[in-house]
């Protein structure tokens, strides 16, 4: 099923919201990329919070990083 435009509206609506909480917290930033170096993938979680009559009260979305690298540190 496709989402409807309302629901579409809203998860565009917290993304930017989530965005503006990035930035104000200075969780990270934008910067150029140096060479040879791969970029963090990332996607959007987007979830709805429901009241026990099925109702939607609140709609979330968060940014996280798609994979993490690890290394071995012996």
């Amino acid at each position: 099923s496709t989402p409807s435009n309302s629901s579409a509206a809203s998860d565009v609506y917290k993304r930017q919201e989530e965005l503006k909480a990035i930035k104000k917290k200075h969780t990270w930033e934008l910067t150029k990329l140096p060479f040879n170096k791969k970029p963090i993938e990332v996607k959007w979680v987007l979830k709805l919070k429901l009241n026990p009559d099925g109702s939607i009260p609140k709609h979330k979305a968060r940014l996280v990083a798609r994979c993490f690298f690890c290394r071995n540190l012996e």
